[in-house]
């Protein structure tokens, strides 16, 4: 899990401009591998969970919140990787929105980029 503030490309690393950053806490995994956010009320809390595979393959991705007051929505997306020929890296741009169980193979059929090992799938809640 990253949070909302670092990228990663295709193959799991974390975007050269942003890398600078990275020494900050890039995980949000606490000692458990649980994902711990806090927020204010009426607010969002945003963070990315990256898939990374050795090899292709399908997964599937599970989002959920306990919340038995059922007043916490989850939105995920997809993170699209756009190529820029300025500097030849692949960075995530557009967001693609999915169901809070998502299923795909990678490399992404859709997204097309040859040997992807990793996707990204921004969590706003």
């Amino acid at each position: 899990a990253l949070p909302e503030f670092l990228r990663s490309d295709p193959f799991g690393a974390i975007v050269a401009p942003d890398r600078g950053a990275a020494n900050l806490s890039s995980s949000l995994y606490g000692t458990q591998h649980r994902i711990m956010l806090t927020g204010c009320r009426g607010g969002y809390v945003s963070f990315q969970l990256v898939v990374k595979l050795p090899s292709p393959s399908d997964y599937t991705v599970d989002v959920a919140i306990p919340d038995r007051t059922n007043k916490v929505q989850i939105d995920l997306f997809r993170e699209w990787f756009h190529f820029t020929d300025s500097d030849r890296r692949y960075y995530p741009d557009a967001l693609i929105p999915v169901h809070g169980t998502y299923s795909s193979h990678l490399p992404e059929p859709d997204n097309r980029i040859r040997q992807q090992t990793a996707q990204a799938i921004w969590d706003d809640g």
